[in-house]
């Protein structure tokens, strides 16, 4: 079976997705399992939930969609809200993209926040909009998702839970395979015979 790009996962759920909101779930669902499992977010991040099941384990929040799709843990102390846009490759950020994330995620709770977009360009009043955040806010592109070492799920056949990092082959190199070479054949030479000093005659 050969491997699915990210390109292509994406071009599968926007195929899949009868609605806006099965295609904004679905994209969630899939960068839940990304945060969880990419080895760069795993030494940032605790836990990763989907905002409503986060939202219903805290007193002071409610589940109703805020703009806030994900919330991850931080290791180092409080909470990443995070959004994802599953939007178009010609889709510009404008600044009413962002307005209802960045207002929902203004509380003490959240010490950070990220921006998932698969779109390619941000206009100038949004870059202004996430510059300069009390609780800073990065953004993670499409390309930065596309060139992660992971096998992408097939969604006409797996779920968006079904991402997997890939298998890396180790190779040796060319001075490492000759070491190699010399302690495996060394194993198999017979060994040395044995020598029985004999004492000369008093």
């Amino acid at each position: 079976m050969s491997a699915t790009s990210f390109q292509q996962t994406l071009d599968q759920l926007r195929a899949i997705a009868e609605t806006e909101r099965q295609k904004g779930a679905l994209f969630e669902r899939l960068m839940r399992k990304f945060f969880t499992e990419d080895p760069v977010y795993q030494e940032r991040f605790g836990k990763v939930w989907l905002w409503g099941d986060w939202a219903a384990s805290q007193r002071d929040f409610d589940r109703s969609d805020t703009g806030i799709d994900l919330v991850a843990e931080e290791r180092e102390g409080g909470y990443c809200a995070i959004q994802c846009k599953c939007y178009a490759p010609d889709t510009t950020i404008s600044k009413p993209h962002l307005d209802s994330f960045i207002s929902a995620s203004d509380r003490e709770r959240f010490t950070s926040r990220l921006v998932v977009d698969t779109g390619a360009r941000w206009g100038p009043n949004a870059l202004k909009t996430i510059h300069g955040l009390k609780a800073p806010c990065t953004v993670l592109r499409f390309g930065d998702l596309a060139d992660r070492p992971f096998d992408w799920p097939d969604l006409r056949r797996n779920k968006p839970e079904d991402l997997a990092l890939k298998r890396t082959i180790f190779s040796l190199r060319p001075h490492q395979q000759a070491a190699f070479d010399d302690v495996i054949a060394g194993s198999c030479a017979p060994p040395p015979a044995s020598r029985t000093h004999v004492s000369a005659p008093a």
